[in-house]
């Protein structure tokens, strides 16, 4: 999933850094969702208002850009990993709320959640991204 080769460009050059964030977006997308989410009947709900409220912090203090770009692309993206969503339209945010589900195992939504909100109570994203046992 990598933008850019990373042997091409000089050390924290633009391009070096996005090559290096690309695979962790489609799940900073997913951190952003859960924890303005609840979860009901094996499935989060995403009020769009909150949703589409969400200031990052700034990057220095997590390491990763939390900014969202192009959420259709991560969307079917998370989609290829066996994630539904509900209330969007060719993937992409409308004004409906979202609803997360994973058929495949339920339980994996609830551990998801669980550690997102953690992270999101203790400001370590970079903890959630590698699913660290610190969480």
């Amino acid at each position: 999933m990598l933008l850019y080769e990373k042997e091409k460009y000089r050390w924290f050059s633009r391009a070096w850094n996005e090559s290096g964030q690309a695979p962790y977006r489609p799940f900073v997308l997913l951190y952003n969702l859960f924890t303005s989410g609840d979860i009901h009947d094996n499935a989060i709900n995403v009020p769009i208002k909150k949703f589409k409220g969400i200031k990052p912090p700034s990057k220095y203090l997590t390491g990763f850009s939390q900014v969202i770009k192009k959420p259709h692309l991560l969307f079917n993206k998370l989609a290829n990993y066996g994630f539904t969503f509900e209330g969007l339209q060719n993937n992409k945010v409308t004004d409906n709320d979202i609803v997360i589900s994973y058929p495949d195992n339920s339980k994996l939504l609830y551990l998801l959640k669980m550690l997102a909100d953690k992270a999101g109570n203790t400001n370590r994203l970079s903890d959630f991204l590698c699913c660290s046992f610190r969480l």
